[in-house]
Parts: structure tokens; sequence; C-alpha cells
């Protein structure tokens, strides 16, 4: 299984449109493919109208230790998703230490939900919530918006990563690419040219 947290602290620069896309474009493929929405605002359940299963998701998972697969709601073939919860800010406000950053690698591990690859769809924060994201990530998938405040947030995201290093416990691939592209910008130009 190959978890992937698509994560950046700022919002809008298309996070929960890239894990929908290529959760979809991996089920079509013949991947099972959980999407796992770790934003408290949801968007990732109502993108994919599951607007009735909202009241249960990984909130209880993270909450409760409740197994994922038991949770998860299926979308199309190949495809599940595991909403976000009614309680899942109740999580990314509770304070604790660091222990709290493991709980979803642990749960994973305890209980491996049937999937070839788990998508996480991070808050635009470095809150607990894509902490624990991370962690229990292979990869960082990290969309950039070609723009100045796109960059900045990019900046603080790799901060972040870099001072997850030490608590990971198996390499984090990071993977970046540019969103909302207008190549006759100069400011996305610009961008691209920093990414590089």
């Amino acid at each position: 299984m190959r978890a992937i947290a698509v994560v950046n602290q700022k919002g809008g620069v298309g996070k929960t449109t890239t894990a929908v896309n290529l959760g979809h474009a991996l089920a079509l493929q013949g991947s099972r493919v959980m999407l796992v929405d770790l934003d408290p605002q949801a968007h990732l359940t109502a993108c994919l109208g599951l607007h009735q299963a909202a009241d249960a998701g990984v909130d209880r998972v993270l909450l409760h230790g409740e197994a994922m697969a038991e949770l998860a709601v299926s979308a199309r073939e190949n495809l599940v998703v595991l909403p976000a919860g009614s309680a899942l800010a109740e999580f990314a406000d509770q304070p604790g230490g660091t222990e709290r950053a493991f709980i979803l690698s642990d749960a994973i591990e305890r209980q491996p939900p049937n999937v070839d690859f788990l998508l996480f769809d991070c808050p635009p924060s470095s809150s607990m919530l894509a902490i624990n994201a991370v962690i229990a990530s292979n990869d960082a998938l990290i969309p950039v918006a070609g723009d100045y405040l796109s960059l900045t947030g990019l900046a603080r995201l790799m901060l972040t990563l870099q001072r997850l290093q030490p608590m990971l416990r198996r390499p984090l691939h990071k993977a970046m690419f540019l969103s909302r592209f207008v190549a006759r910008r100069r400011l996305a130009q610009e961008v691209y040219g920093k990414l590089l």
C-alpha cells in the first residue's frame, strides 16, 4: 500500500481537486483507492456528495481508534472515501505532545485498509491533522499555484517537513507541481523558475 499526503500550508492551491482527480484516475486504472478527508472543512467529502456520511469518518479513527475500513463509504468501483466526520476539528484542537502525531500511522499499521493507495487530503495548515498525514505517508504531493503566496506557503511547508524528518518512520518522497498555471502571466513564470 502506498500512502500519499496531498499537502500545502497555503489554501486554494488545489489539494482537494488533486486528491479527488488522482483518486479517480487510479481507480479507473484498476487500483483500489481510499480517499481520506483530513480537512475539517470537509470539502473532499462534499465534492463527492457524501454529506449524509459526514457524521462519522476519520474523526473516529483519530479520536476513538476505530478501523478506517469500517467507516469508509463506497464512491465508485475501486474507490472508497473516509469522510472528515463532524468531530474532526476537535482532534485538531486537542492539546498534546508528539505522541499524537502517530495516531493515524498507528491506526493504519494496526488495521490496514485493503487498498493499493491511501490519499490524504490535508488541511491548509501545519496542524496535527497534516502532521499525522505526513508521518503516515510514503509521499508528499505538493500543489503550488502560480502566485507569490503559494511560494511562501511552500517555503513554510518545507520547513515543517524538515522539522518532522526525525519523526518519520520511512523516507518521505516529495513532489511539487504547478496548479492554476497561466503561462502568459509573468508572476507564474517567476514561480515556475523558482521551483526549478
